[in-house]
């Protein structure tokens, strides 16, 4: 087994929730029209991808490079562009972020920081509430070995 975990800070900043800026009616926004987008606010439109995003992306990936230079050093390999499994548990102090809004972000993190693209991924998320200081997010990146 292929496996690297590593810790996240919990921030909202990682939910697609929270990466939604709003620009004034009259400009160009490429989502308009696409299945699944909400309905607009009054006088602006939606669009996504604050700089927080690439910046929380970018963290995850340099966790996500080093764990794999772990692996490869013990290993003598790191994955491989086939089936691997992402898991996320968050910890988070209140019921204010959706867990599953985080996984979209975390799994670019990832594919940047192993090299694998994300649509080889299977995911589990899960959440669970913590009221002692200790919100995070744990994440393990898996893959079973292959038969040579």
């Amino acid at each position: 087994m292929a496996k690297i975990s590593f810790t996240f800070p919990y921030d909202t900043g990682l939910s697609k929730n929270e990466q939604h800026d709003f620009i004034p009616l009259g400009k160009k926004n490429e989502w308009e029209g696409l299945l699944g987008v909400p309905e607009q606010p009054q006088n602006r439109r939606m669009v996504v991808n604050k700089a927080s995003a690439t910046k929380f992306m970018g963290q995850i990936k340099e966790l996500a490079r080093s764990q794999c230079v772990l692996l490869k050093r013990k290993r003598g390999r790191e994955f491989e562009p086939r089936k691997i499994w992402l898991r996320v548990m968050v910890y988070k102090p209140n019921m204010k972020a959706d867990a599953i809004n985080f996984l979209d972000m975390i799994a670019d993190g990832v594919k940047w920081g192993i090299g694998i693209d994300d649509n080889v991924f299977s995911a589990v998320i899960d959440w669970e509430l913590v009221t002692d200081g200790s919100e995070r997010i744990e994440i393990t990146v898996e893959q079973e070995v292959a038969d040579v």
